[in-house]
């Protein structure tokens, strides 16, 4: 590249990789070598170095880094440079794969696409270096248990979207790939533990419905009736009924001589046949079906206008695109006609009109400011969760815009669910009721969802509630002296408990006298120990082995259907951790806390 060149991308970088590539040229200037003697010096090709220093492209992290090693440019304003090449404003988001926060993730989708964005943000490793990291981490005897081999393979199709997960052992293995941080596993295998079960849900309630259907066409009168409606509607068998109602069942169309596969939920809506997309006909009054008139293009169109399309060439078909225009809005289209002309049908030609169609990103945020709400990440669609932030009470919520938009219409209030649950409050009112509850506030009040630091009036101790859960819960503001679970002067047991056919271990506290453990035992948990402690120290134990436990994002060891006495979050599965471990991070946790307990207040 000419030194012309070089000057103005000096003088004035018009871009973020421009002034990258000039900080590049600068530290190889500085030492007086050509591109070529650069090249070698950091041992690359001279393609790499010429591309670097054009300012068309951003360079890879390695070739700035190998600038930084070699050439003596500056680590921080490489740092910085680099940042800004790869992350701009205002195209950071554009560029990622569009997908929900994992504590949001709820079908197989979104966290296909939150797994596929974790890639994204980490530069896109080659499958080669996240096959490489893993098993770096597997070297570890004591990690390996908890971290599965993770293939090329099976590390592309992950990032591809093109399966999940086969486990939770080879979840954190493709976190650990993309470098998450371990603390922040426990919520990825929580939002894999949601998609499984309701993935399990839906395969059972299919599973359900199958047998039901069957049962219900199980005899012989039952089929006899399925001959008959498809008959009445114009339709000849050309097999036996095959046994539901949702199964394909090949027939023969009386009016166009189609043979097809129909199923009978659908001809029991009044769906007909595709070719001439029929209306099933009365009987005539001797009994006798009578024969259906063909659908003409002039019928066709004449009911396309009666809902409001206007065509714009002649009637090709119920399943091929009819173009034309809405005749309320005027934007142009191109339905199916068996999709909004078909029998029971309250589907609209035109999406725009409808509000089915996805809005642009201005469209979006617009409609969500008429609530008061403001987008915090992109738009993720109409029926996704969409992160945003109240105007209101400053609250974070994640409504969907199609809510958002029924709403509007309903007249709600403009803020959100959260403001219209408490309705309307000030900062001196918020005061009152924190108060009222019994603590005096340590600073401003911050919204109605978020923490509010105060101190207790009784036992001055410093606690963080909200106002939400003092407004609704009516156990007043302090944890440890509230109306709810044990005080901080109780006489309370830590106790160790395990399940062998759950395969799990649990921690918890209990009052002494009270019938926490006989409930535990009831539903087949055996109690390993106990100690016994003031409630301020138990709860500051429990709170210790939790911590650890959630550090390592060791996943819950029941599901909350086997414990309906409550306690599953207190729980871990012992094929992940195994009970000398629960025990020795329980004995650590005693060993920072005094055995005595404290006297039992009057």
């Amino acid at each position: 590249m000419t030194d012309r060149k070089v000057r103005r991308l000096k003088e004035a970088p018009d871009t973020s990789v421009g002034q990258l590539a000039c900080a590049l040229r600068r530290s190889r200037g500085a030492l007086g070598l050509t591109q070529a003697q650069a090249a070698d010096a950091i041992e690359m090709s001279m393609s790499t170095i010429q591309r670097a220093e054009a300012g068309n492209t951003v360079p890879k992290r390695h070739v700035v880094d190998g600038y930084v090693a070699k050439l003596g440019l500056d680590p921080e304003e490489a740092d910085r440079l680099f940042a800004k090449a790869t992350r701009p404003a205002g195209q950071q988001r554009r560029s990622l794969t569009q997908a929900p926060h994992p504590r949001m993730v709820s079908t197989a989708d979104d966290l296909g696409n939150a797994l596929s964005r974790v890639w994204e943000e980490d530069d896109q490793p080659s499958v080669k270096i996240m096959e490489g990291r893993v098993t770096a981490v597997r070297v570890d005897e004591k990690k390996r248990a908890h971290y599965a081999f993770l293939s090329r393979s099976a590390a592309n199709r992950i990032v591809r979207r093109r399966q999940l997960p086969s486990d939770v052992r080879q979840l954190r293995s493709y976190l650990y790939a993309c470098q998450v941080q371990e603390r922040r596993f426990r919520v990825w295998i929580e939002a894999y533990h949601r998609v499984k079960a309701k993935e399990r849900e839906a395969a059972m309630a299919k599973k359900t419905a199958e047998a039901e259907e069957r049962r219900k066409w199980l005899g012989w009168a039952s089929r006899k009736g399925a001959v008959d409606i498809m008959l009445e509607a114009g339709f000849i068998p050309a097999e036996p009924f095959p046994g539901s109602s949702t199964a394909p069942w090949t027939a023969r169309c009386r009016n166009c001589g189609l043979v097809s596969r129909f199923r009978l939920s659908y001809v029991r809506q009044g769906l007909g046949c595709r070719m001439c997309a029929r209306r099933p006909q009365p009987s005539t009054p001797s009994g006798a079906t009578a024969m259906p008139a063909r659908l003409t293009p002039e019928v066709a169109e004449q009911r396309a206008r009666a809902k409001g399309w206007v065509p714009a060439v002649p009637y090709p078909g119920a399943e091929v695109p009819w173009p034309g225009h809405c005749a309320a809005c005027g934007l142009p289209g191109a339905p199916k006609y068996g999709n909004f002309c078909s029998p029971k049908s309250a589907q609209g030609p035109c999406r725009p009109c409808s509000g089915s169609q996805k809005k642009t990103e201005t469209e979006a945020r617009t409609i969500m400011l008429q609530r008061s709400l403001t987008p915090l990440v992109p738009y993720p669609g109409n029926n996704a969760p969409w992160e945003s932030e109240c105007g209101k009470c400053g609250g974070i919520t994640a409504p969907t815009l199609s809510s958002v938009r029924k709403a509007i219409k309903q007249g709600q209030p403009k803020c959100c669910d959260l403001c219209r649950r408490n309705g309307p409050i000030t900062a001196a009112a918020a005061e009152d009721l924190l108060r009222l509850a019994g603590a005096e506030p340590l600073g401003a009040f911050p919204g109605i969802k978020k923490p509010w630091w105060a101190r207790c009036l009784n036992c001055q101790q410093e606690v963080a509630p909200s106002l939400d859960s003092i407004k609704h819960a009516g156990t007043g503001a302090c944890r440890f002296c509230g109306g709810y679970g044990i005080s901080a002067d109780d006489d309370a047991l830590v106790y160790l408990a395990t399940h062998q056919t759950l395969g799990a271990a649990k921690i918890g506290i209990a009052t002494v006298g009270s019938r926490r453990l006989d409930q535990h035992r009831a539903r087949g948990w055996t109690v390993v120990g106990t100690c016994k402690l003031s409630g301020r120290h138990a709860r500051a134990v429990e709170h210790a082995v939790l911590s650890t436990w959630k550090d390592l994002a060791l996943p819950y060891g029941v599901r909350p259907a086997d414990m309906p006495q409550a306690g599953f979050t207190e729980t871990v599965s012992l094929e992940d951790y195994s009970l000398e471990e629960v025990q020795r991070d329980l004995a650590q946790a005693l060993a920072t806390v005094p055995k005595v307990p404290a006297t039992r207040r009057p």
